[in-house]
Parts: structure tokens; C-alpha cells; sequence
């Protein structure tokens, strides 16, 4: 996995009209297994190229998933909170 795509929407003229953006993976801080509540999700915490903090989460067996983009300007904070203790 080097990026995700993530959607959103833009401003200005079609405004209306979706964009696609890739988080594109700087470095891995943990990847591995996780019962979220229900069942397994195979987890990744990475730092993107932008210097945010990107959690990714996909179901072992649905096919629920969804991906945490916190900015970089709260990613220190956080990393010293946990003591990079995933």
C-alpha cells in the first residue's frame, strides 16, 4: 500500500463536482490487527508526505473500512501523548 485515495470537494466553480487526493505513505508507524468492536480490521498508522497522521482500517471479512486523516500540526502533540506507543 503506498497511497490511499481519499475524496472530497472543491471550491470555485464546480464546487459541486468531487476530487480525488492520494495520501502518499512518508513512513509506517505501525500496521497490524485490531477487533474494533466488530471483528478484525487489518490497522495502519502512517505519517503521508504532507507530515499528517493517517489511520487506515479495513474489515478482515466485510467490507467496511475507513482511513483517519489528522493534520500535521496535531500530530506531535499526539505522538508525545501516546509515547509512540501503538
Amino acid at each position: 500500500m503506498g497511497y490511499y485515495k481519499k475524496k472530497g470537494y472543491g471550491s470555485g466553480v464546480n464546487s459541486s463536482q468531487p476530487f480525488q487526493n492520494q495520501i502518499i505513505k512518508k513512513e509506517t508507524l505501525y500496521t497490524g490487527i485490531a477487533d474494533l468492536g466488530n471483528g478484525g480490521y487489518a490497522v495502519e498508522i502512517l505519517i503521508s508526505q504532507t507530515d499528517d497522521l493517517v489511520i487506515s482500517a479495513q474489515h478482515q471479512e466485510l467490507p467496511d473500512s475507513f482511513i483517519i486523516e489528522i493534520e500535521n500540526h496535531k500530530v506531535e502533540h499526539l505522538l508525545r501523548e501516546f509515547n509512540n506507543d501503538f
